[in-house]
């Protein structure tokens, strides 16, 4: 880790285009500085927050670069885990997942970081497959962010991959959740990213499942919060949905156009699971439009 921590103070240093001699200076000795940043020697935690004042950087953002930008391994874990599912890369994910379950110490512990690990792994190979999770890890994972009073971004990232999996109650309990266990850190833009994500994720299920009490309710909370949707993507995919809403809700149930506004938002969200139901139910109705529009000029040609 030191050796780490030094390498990473060489790169922004001199990103910064600052010497040695700047750096150093009052704090430790030149020498002492170059032996640090080459990994030959440690250094106290009051002299490292020093230097990092000196070159403007808080410690959070040290740590960031130092983790892979990434603000904990876990989180890292997690970037990767993203990718692979989003590449549809199964052994990737396969690897991940044993790499995890052979450091799980007790699969009782709802709050070893190893068994959650494992957990989201198994969460994004169902996705991609198109298959099911088994019960008890969903419950591990839900138990587990119940009893974490303040969510950060690997809770919400494990929350993330956990969503498909979820009950229309889960889901309606915990898109109120949320917003209590993450009050003080959607203030910062990566957490309220990921909130903004997962709010749009549940109400996606809600949809899927005609959950539509709870889908107003929620899409009233987007729309009342000004800082709920981060991204322009992220109101795009809001505006979709409320199409959705809106089409399931019609006096003339039109499920082809709301099946087709979701498939449009699919390929942004992290709900494989349904994703190929709805290509199923999509196709359906298509093909019971194109039936009924056959019958229609089939009886005009008649009366004719």
């Amino acid at each position: 880790m030191n050796s780490e921590l030094g390498a990473a103070v060489r790169e922004l240093r001199e990103a910064r285009h600052l010497t040695l001699d700047y750096v150093s200076r009052g704090i430790v000795t030149k020498s002492f500085l170059s032996k640090f940043e080459r990994g030959q020697c440690n250094i106290t935690f009051l002299k490292l927050v020093a230097l990092l004042d000196r070159m403007q950087i808080t410690l959070p953002e040290f740590m960031y670069r130092v983790r892979h930008f990434s603000w904990t391994p876990t989180q890292h874990y997690f970037n990767q885990l993203k990718r692979a599912e989003a590449s549809g890369n199964v052994g990737t994910i396969e690897n991940m997942l044993e790499d995890e379950a052979k450091q799980v110490t007790s699969s009782n512990s709802i709050h070893d970081p190893h068994l959650l690990k494992k957990i989201a792994a198994e969460c994004a190979l169902a996705t991609i497959e198109d298959t099911k999770t088994q019960p008890r890890d969903v419950a591990v994972v839900l138990a587990h962010l119940a009893q974490t009073e303040d969510w950060l971004q690997a809770d919400l990232t494990l929350f993330l991959f956990a969503i498909p999996f979820c009950d229309v109650p889960t889901l309606i309990n915990y898109s109120v959740a949320i917003l209590k266990k993450t009050a003080e850190y959607r203030r910062t833009a990566n957490n309220g990213q990921t909130v903004a994500n997962i709010q749009l994720n549940i109400l996606a299920m809600l949809l899927y499942h005609h959950a539509l009490a709870p889908a107003q309710s929620l899409i009233n909370l987007l729309e009342q919060d000004p800082d709920a949707m981060y991204a322009a993507e992220d109101f795009f995919l809001l505006k979709h949905l409320q199409i959705v809403y809106h089409h399931l809700t019609s006096s003339t149930f039109e499920y082809h156009k709301a099946y087709g506004q979701l498939m449009t938002v699919m390929r942004f969200l992290n709900v494989g699971t349904i994703r190929t139901d709805i290509e199923h139910q999509h196709r359906s109705f298509s093909d019971l439009d194109t039936n009924k529009k056959g019958k229609n000029r089939s009886t005009n040609q008649n009366q004719s």
